[in-house]
């Protein structure tokens, strides 16, 4: 092993500490080297070697909002965030406006690329709905996916509890009415009228 794969390893196995390991695992030292084996041959087929520190960063910030359940990623969303960053340019910046993360959220929806569970369950979730970006089938599909997970770390009663709670954030979401989407600024508060004296 030489020091690039040294440092994935030692990277990868400090950001999974932080994280559930998946009940299939436990007890299984081979399986678990198997699993970081797989995952660091991943990382090092795309990980920038020379800014790796700096690739790391941004690699670790896009896998953890692409896995919003606080366990070990799966090889996929490893893959998945590797190819989001090898696009990755540090002098592009966006202007002003032309980044919609509804449109983001749904392109991934229709990717079946992977989502935090507030597009999924609920005010998020129902925007998507509503502004006819992603059909309730789709979303369906992703909650089904999210309770497998779950249940696969933490257990089946661990697993309702939890989809029992996005639920509940979901119907109270609808309870609040319709969703409209708007130019939500803050005025200034200087062209208000009467305001400053």
């Amino acid at each position: 092993m030489n020091l690039h794969d040294a440092d994935i390893q030692s990277r990868l196995k400090r950001f999974l500490e932080r994280r559930t390991m998946p009940k299939s695992l436990e007890g299984k030292p081979q399986a678990i080297a198997d699993e970081l084996g797989a995952m660091a041959r991943i990382i090092a087929k795309f990980a920038n070697r020379s800014e790796f520190g700096a690739w790391w960063g941004r690699f670790e910030a896009d896998l953890g909002e692409r896995n919003a359940t606080r366990s070990w990623p799966s090889e996929g969303e490893i893959s998945a965030s590797c190819k989001a960053l090898s696009n990755y340019s540090g002098s592009r910046i966006a202007e002003q406006g032309s980044i919609d993360p509804m449109q983001i959220a749904a392109k991934r929806i229709a990717n079946g690329e992977a989502v935090g569970d507030e597009w999924i369950y609920g005010r998020r979730a129902l925007e998507l709905i509503e502004g006819g970006l992603v059909t309730e089938g789709q979303l369906r599909a992703y909650r089904s996916a999210l309770f497998f997970r779950m249940r696969d770390m933490w257990g089946e009663d661990a697993a309702k509890k939890a989809e029992a709670e996005l639920i509940q954030r979901h119907e109270g979401a609808k309870d609040l009415g319709p969703v409209h989407r708007g130019n939500m600024q803050i005025p200034n508060k200087r062209h208000i009228a009467g305001l400053i004296e």
